[in-house]
Formats: C-alpha cells, sequence, structure tokens
C-alpha cells in the first residue's frame, strides 16, 4: 500500500480553500482515495487471475533491415526509467556506440502513470510479433520489472495491441530532438 500511496503523492493537488490545515487535510485524503482505488484495481486484476507486476522500465530497440550507408543512422533505442530519466540513443551500421545520445527529464507523475498503463497492456502481449519480410524494420520491447524480472516482445512490421497509444504517450513524455522510432 505505501508503493500507492507514494505514487498518488507524486501529483500536483491544487487545492486552496485559503486555510493551509484544511488544504492540507483534503491533500492527504485525494492521495489516500488515489492510492486505495489503484489497489482495489490491482487486487480485483490479481484475483482474476492476472499476473500483476509493477513496471520499472522499459527500453526499445528499433533496427531498420533495409539497405542503408554504413554511416545513416540504422537504429534508436529507447529507454524510460520510473525516475523520469528517458534516453534516446542512435547508432549506425559503422560504430557500436552511440552517435547521438539525448538524456531528458519526465515529470514523474506521468512517467508512473505511463507505466502503470503500459503495465495493463502488456500483461496480454504475445512474445513475439515478427513476420518474414525482406525489407523493413526489427524491433526489441524490454520491460523491467521491480521483483527483477523482466519480458522481452519481440517483432517486425507488425505492431503489438494498443501500440499506437503506447506510441503516443512516449512522445509525449517529453520534447525529443529527433523522434524515436518505436514499434
Amino acid at each position: 500500500m505505501e508503493q500507492y500511496i507514494d505514487d498518488a503523492k507524486l501529483d500536483n493537488y491544487n487545492i486552496s480553500s485559503g486555510d493551509e490545515l484544511e488544504d492540507k487535510d483534503c491533500t492527504e485524503k485525494l492521495i489516500t482515495a488515489f492510492a486505495f482505488k489503484r489497489y482495489l484495481f490491482d487486487y480485483c486484476r490479481k484475483k482474476a487471475g492476472v499476473d500483476v507486476k509493477r513496471l520499472k522500465s522499459l527500453k526499445i530497440i528499433n533496427s531498420s533491415c533495409g539497405l542503408l550507408c554504413s554511416t545513416e543512422i540504422a537504429e534508436h533505442r529507447i529507454e524510460i526509467n520510473e525516475t523520469g530519466k528517458v534516453k534516446h540513443s542512435l547508432y549506425n551500421r559503422e560504430s557500436k556506440k552511440a552517435v547521438n545520445i539525448y538524456n531528458y527529464s519526465a515529470d514523474k507523475y506521468w512517467t508512473r502513470d505511463f507505466l502503470n498503463f503500459l503495465e495493463l497492456i502488456t500483461t496480454e502481449w504475445e512474445e513475439d510479433y515478427s513476420v518474414n519480410v525482406c525489407d523493413g524494420y526489427e524491433w526489441v520491447c524490454t520491460l523491467k520489472y521491480v521483483d527483477g524480472t523482466t519480458k522481452n516482445i519481440k517483432g517486425t512490421v507488425e505492431s503489438p495491441p494498443s501500440s499506437e497509444d503506447i506510441e503516443k504517450r512516449i512522445r509525449n513524455l517529453v520534447d525529443y530532438e529527433v523522434e524515436p522510432w518505436l514499434f
């Protein structure tokens, strides 16, 4: 329950009644209510047989399978951590080190909200969305959980369910200098 309360504390509650004690009391009640709501939601999912795990981070690697010059960007890696750190790395086929690395800081509340949203969706995902292609791209998505376990999902030009919503949320977390390749 403490983790749910910590998550609820990440949001900003704009309460202004003119009485500082009343504002504090109201904020604490809202935090408790939101934390309990999420706890109850996860509890019901567990009772229904869903393996509910708290996501810690997400990593997506998208690589081009097409013909490219060795100096052209051939791979994007995006890493999103629950602390709000977002790392976007670009690779070409010539170097094993990243050609460009962009580090961003996202709002912790929105990052946690995104990871909670992602956890709901990915419990239903298959491990492989690959189809045979001669040209295109391939992607690998790695989900890390707070219990130390990971889940790897891969695919080619076929995206997993709800990928458009996920991409939109990733793109809204920070203002990217270069738009990341995702699914």
